[in-house]
């Protein structure tokens, strides 16, 4: 593998490296040592610990004594010549030299493992067929490695709940022909390519790399866990826009009341006058209708009426509470949902017929760009095979609906090229025969792509469509539910109230004896005021049950939107001001920072032994001398972490 992927490698460690160093915060009580963890695990092909140690970094602020908790079973002072006493589960160092800015040791634990955040199983495929990782070096085609990041239930909580995960490789663009990383945030550096997935914590994620090459190596996948600040939680932007819905339906519900208040003040009119109507009734109760025999048939023509009624309204209501109209709109939207799927289907169909023939177009590309007949033929096979690929999807698609295929003479004539590419031992001639090939393709796949673009298009827009229609019926079978209940509950109610106003009635026919024209005119009166009130009244009610859909719509958004932050994204249980733990001991101080990196097995050819560096010993280093020193014990272990 070439050095520069390993010192890409490198450099990035470099960064964390560095950016821990300056996150040491300034000391405003008495001096002590101020320490930052990172612990390096290097994993197998398949995602088990093959090793791990930690590197402290100690601010020392002039303290020459300090200790370490932890039980380990090597220390290695990456600094000065001093030496560690070792007891059971504990570390004492004296610092007999004069120290730089930082001190820097390397401790390895006794138990290989800590309770990492997140498990990984990693596996691996050579064009599309599971392959061995050992098997890989050299390999030529289309690689993929698949990494499944699960969440760890047995990891301590404040690594559980507080750490996120970058999961990172790096791609040469002069060793590989393709590199993807489908989601992934892409960084180029030189003629490298960095891709890395960022996982919240609790994420459970699977990715994968693919690297088209000749020649296959890789130099590992990097996994790095820090813990979370807000900065990263770009989730606020959406929670920022269900605040303003939940705002705008507050406004909305604030609207309602007061016109709901407006409506209210206006009934005391009609109050007031239904009072006075009173009065005129209490006037004329102590005189005598002329026209009582009247009045009195035609109460009891409307009392017999009333009775009908009441006895229709039950029916009524029975009608409403049988009503198949909300199961009959649930149906039809069940149906929408049906060709929705098949929408969705035509959608997948086109769109890997549009990669199809995007692949087709590569591999057209190529072959004009080939010079050698070997390289030729093998790219006339692809070809081949992905013509046969796009004929299979647009067979596929025409069981749907969607019409269009490659033109049979077009095939045929690629088959006789085909025959005679494969015949010839002329590079000349076999190239003569391809510039004709591409020639006459070349319209073929303009038409082809601008058929799919526009079937693409169409099927998008189509399914956009059904879709909104879909969630409209939805929604509009569960307002007519929720009206043919308030409409029952209401036919159900007017008929109870029709009772009783027909015993009124009854009382009233008794009392018509005793009345005089204060009678009518305060049945007038009466009338007219408890019309106005029961007209105000429906209007109240109105709104009141505009009230009800804009509280049960703010009420959905609210729980919805906690029930999504907490469940996806653990956002209530990320604790940005939690203490930072040590990885080694729990009787350690906090330290500054602390960070997880990991990386896999590299695969690779064998190659030559290199001796490694080893730093020449200098009788009298000095303050300058001894600062070196230290850097290059740390690129030594950087680099060992990256070889």
């Amino acid at each position: 593998m070439k050095p520069d992927i390993r010192r890409i490698a490198a450099l990035l460690m470099a960064v964390t490296l560095s950016v821990t160093a300056l996150n040491t915060p300034v000391q405003a009580a008495a001096p002590t040592v101020s320490t930052d963890e990172t612990a390096y695990v290097t994993l197998d092909y398949y995602g088990g610990i093959d090793y791990l140690s930690i590197v402290k970094a100690c601010s020392l602020h002039g303290i020459t004594q300090f200790s370490d908790y932890g039980d380990y079973q090597s220390v290695s002072n990456m600094t000065t010549l001093d030496q560690p006493l070792l007891t059971d589960g504990k570390v004492t160092w004296e610092i007999t030299e004069e120290v730089p800015n930082r001190f820097y040791y390397e401790v390895t634990p006794k138990e290989q493992s800590i309770a990492l955040p997140w498990t990984f199983d990693l596996s691996y495929r050579l064009n599309g067929q599971p392959a061995a990782a050992e098997s890989l070096a050299g390999a030529s085609g289309l690689i993929e490695i698949q990494i499944d990041a699960t969440p760890n239930p047995k990891a301590p909580a404040y690594l559980r709940d507080n750490f996120m995960l970058l999961i990172a490789t790096v791609s040469s663009t002069e060793d590989h022909d393709s590199f993807q990383a489908p989601g992934a945030q892409l960084q180029s550096i030189g003629s490298y390519r960095v891709a890395f997935y960022p996982i919240l914590p609790k994420g459970e994620e699977s990715v994968v790399f693919s690297f088209g090459t000749d020649c296959f190596e890789s130099p590992g996948i990097f996994m790095l866990m820090v813990p979370i600040t807000l900065s990263y939680l770009d989730d606020i932007a959406q929670i920022q826009e269900h605040k303003d819905h939940i705002e705008a339906s507050g406004e909305a519900v604030s609207s309602i009341f007061d016109d709901l208040f407006l409506i209210l003040g206006g009934m005391k009119g009609g109050i007031g006058t239904t009072v006075e109507g009173l009065d005129e009734l209490e006037q004329a109760r102590k005189a005598v209708d002329q026209n009582r025999d009247t009045i009195q048939k035609d109460t009891r023509t409307l009392i017999d009426a009333l009775d009908r009624f009441r006895r229709v309204t039950w029916h009524l209501g029975d009608e409403l509470n049988d009503s198949r109209m909300d199961r009959t709109i649930d149906e039809l939207g069940d149906s929408f949902g049906k060709i929705v799927d098949a929408l969705g289907g035509m959608g997948a169909g086109v769109e890997n017929l549009k990669d199809a023939v995007s692949n087709l177009n590569d591999l057209m590309e190529d072959l004009q760009k080939a010079h050698e007949l070997k390289k030729q033929k093998k790219l006339i096979k692809e070809i081949r095979q992905t013509l046969a690929d796009i004929n299979d999807i647009l067979a596929d698609l025409e069981k749907i609906g969607v019409s269009g295929g490659l033109d049979s003479g077009m095939t045929d004539e690629f088959m006789q090229a085909y025959e005679a590419v494969l015949a010839s031992e002329d590079w000349e001639e076999a190239q003569q025969v391809i510039d004709e090939l591409t020639a006459s393709m070349e319209n073929a796949l303009n038409e082809l792509s601008g058929s799919i673009q526009e079937d693409l298009s169409t099927t998008m827009e189509m399914l956009g469509g059904m879709q909104t229609m879909q969630s409209n019926i939805y929604q509009l079978s569960t307002d007519v539910t929720l009206l043919l209940n308030e409409t029952s509950d209401m036919v159900f109610g007017l008929a109870d109230l029709l009772q009783p106003l027909s015993d009124s009635l009854d009382t009233f026919d008794r009392t018509l004896q005793q009345a005089s024209d204060h009678l009518n005119e305060g049945t007038r009166l009466t009338l007219a005021g408890m019309s106005r009130m029961l007209l105000d009244l429906s209007d109240a009610l109105n709104q009141v049950d505009d009230l009800q859909n804009q509280k049960d719509i703010i009420a959905d958004i609210i729980r919805e939107e906690w029930d999504r932050l907490d469940e996806d994204f653990s956002l209530f249980t990320i604790d940005t001001q939690a203490e930072k733990q040590s990885f080694t001991s729990s009787l350690n101080p906090a330290p500054d920072s602390v960070q997880i990196v990991l990386r896999t097995r590299e695969i690779e050819q064998p190659e030559e032994a290199k001796p490694a560096y080893t730093p020449v010993e200098e009788p009298d280093l000095g303050l300058i001398g001894r600062i070196r020193e230290v850097f290059v014990k740390i690129g030594q272990t950087v680099g060992e972490f990256f070889s």
